[in-house]
Parts: C-alpha cells; structure tokens; sequence
C-alpha cells in the first residue's frame, strides 16, 4: 500500500515538474518569437534633426502654403533632451484605413523606443495602453499634418498624414521607470505562478494518496481522475489569474 501510494507521489511530481517547466518554457519561447518578430521590423529611431531633416516631401502640386511648418516648429520648439517620433503613412485615400495604417506606425515607433529605453519587448496591448498614458501626461505635444499633392502622371490626389509625438525628457524618466516596474511586476507574477503551481500539485497528489489509502485502492480510477481534472482546472486559473493581473492588466 505504501509502494502504490509511493508511486503515485513520485509520478505526480513528475508530471508537476514537466507541467511547471512547460509553462516556463512558453513564456520564454513567446518572449523570443515577439523579439524576433519586432527585430523584423526594426525602423531605426534617429535623432530629430536626421529624421526631420531625412523625411522627403513632396510639396509640387495643389498643396497648402507652409504645409511642413509645424514639424519643424516641433523640432525647434523642443526642449534638450526630448525625443520626436514621427509616424507617416501616403495613401491615394483618406479613410478609416489610413487612419489604422497611421496608428500602427505610431504604435511600432513606440514600441522600438520601449525596447531602446529598457531593453525589454512588450505586447501591442501593453503599447496602446501606454500610448494614451504618454498623451496624458504634462509637456508632451502631438502635432498632426495632413497634406496633398497632385500625381503629375495620373493626376490623382495623394495624401500624406503624419503625426508628430514630441516626449519631454522628465516624461522620458517617468515612462522608463513605469516600463520597468511593469516588467518587474510581470517577473513576479511568474515566479507567484510557479510557486502557487507547485503548492497545489503537491497538495494534490498528497491528498490523492491519501484517498487511495483509505479507500484501499478500491477507488482509485475515480480518485485520479476527479484529482487531476480538478488540479489541472486549477492550475489553468492561477495562471489565467497570473496573466490578467500582471500581463494584461
């Protein structure tokens, strides 16, 4: 009786072993594959003057007088230090799918200048949130343009939008550390999720072990399988309650 029981421990804690490691393991592969996945679309980020003074515009045609002005008074008026991040998308409309392409170019700058500020990749869910968080916050600046010229070929009318995000360095120092908090909370959520993984299971198998001794291997189909469905549908909600309180909340 004690050899069964004994078996039953040991298999159980394999099983949790392989489990808890498995769980680890996405993580980590899910953190690798959205690093290589944001390294393909690398852009680099420039310092405002090469990026202002590198973007082509094409002012030929019917266009606005002094339509590139308020980029550069972006430039001008920004205090040392500040970072501009510039998104642009040219399109021969002006609807809600320009306006998508528009903010995913916004979204991937602010991305790449997450990952330069701390070292660390985060998800677009992450990105957006903090995106309304920069907007919110005192001295940054948003500047839009919206600008159209005239094919000379086929005469058709081609829009340029671009949005101008000018982020102040004090603003800069506060995000960094908020980006960094938000990946320690993260850590640790893993770690809570391993250990909490870990207590249930052995909690599991031991009280499954008792069972089948008390029943006197009698129940012992029905002890396991009542015993690792319910731990297993714990398990999937300690780390659905990991995910939701420290990924994406």
């Amino acid at each position: 009786m004690y050899a069964r029981g004994g078996i039953t421990v040991s298999v159980g804690c394999t099983m949790m072993v392989w489990l808890t490691a498995g769980l680890v393991a996405a993580q980590i592969s899910a953190g690798m594959l959205e690093q290589r996945q944001l390294s393909d679309r690398v852009i680099a980020l420039t310092t405002p003057k090469t990026e202002l003074s590198g973007l082509p515009l094409d002012t030929s045609g019917a266009t606005a007088p002094d339509a590139s002005k308020p980029a550069a008074g972006a430039e001008t008026e920004a205090p040392p230090g500040s970072r501009i991040l510039i998104a642009e998308v040219r399109d021969f409309r002006d609807d809600d799918v320009t306006e998508r392409e528009l903010h995913r170019d916004l979204r991937r700058k602010i991305s790449l200048l997450a990952e330069e500020l701390t070292g660390y990749t985060f998800r677009e869910t992450v990105i957006e949130r903090e995106i309304s968080w920069l907007r919110r916050q005192p001295g940054v600046n948003e500047r839009h343009l919206r600008q159209e010229t005239a094919d000379p070929l086929t005469g058709e009318t081609r829009v340029m939008r671009r949005v101008t995000l000018t982020i102040p360095p004090e603003v800069l120092e506060s995000w960094t550390d908020r980006l960094r908090q938000l990946r320690a909370a993260w850590m640790n959520g893993l770690l809570f999720g391993v250990a909490a993984t870990a207590v249930l299971w052995i909690f599991a198998l031991l009280a499954m072990a008792g069972l089948d001794r008390w029943t006197g291997g009698y129940r012992r189909g029905w002890i396991l399988l009542f015993g690792l469905t319910l731990s297993a549908c714990a398990t999937a909600g300690i780390w659905s309650y990991v995910y939701l309180t420290y990924h994406a909340a």
